[in-house]
């Protein structure tokens, strides 16, 4: 059973994408900032990580170079309002392997979670 990590300070969003996830056969785990997060993946090991751009105590940004550096073929999406081009580059530049603007289906980020894990690294 594939692990994901979704790392978002909006628990409704986080939720609804979580329960989706688990319905397909996914092992979840919820954190609800990005040091929480980093914590989470440094002892569960997920083989993908979900993160929003802009949370309490440390950023999407800095949570993406944190996970690339520990773990370099860990897969990292990033799901954020913060959707311009310029934050997308920089998602990219810090780690991230896909980056989905909010608001986005809980479908549309279970198709691109399976996506991901289905890709070489």
């Amino acid at each position: 059973m594939p692990k994901v990590l979704l790392i978002d300070d909006d628990e409704d969003f986080t939720e609804l994408n979580a329960a989706i996830l688990v319905q397909d056969g996914f092992s979840v785990t919820t954190a609800r900032d990005g040091l929480e997060g980093v914590a989470l993946a440094k002892a569960l090991k997920p083989d993908i990580v979900v993160v929003d751009l802009l949370m309490p105590r440390m950023t999407g940004f800095d949570v993406c170079q944190q996970l690339r550096q520990d773990r370099p073929n860990l897969k990292i999406m990033v799901l954020s309002g913060k959707s311009y081009p310029i934050d997308q580059r920089a998602a990219g530049r810090m780690g991230a392997d896909r980056f989905l603007p909010k608001p986005s289906s809980p479908r549309e980020v279970l198709a691109n979670v399976k996506e991901l894990l289905a890709s070489p690294h």
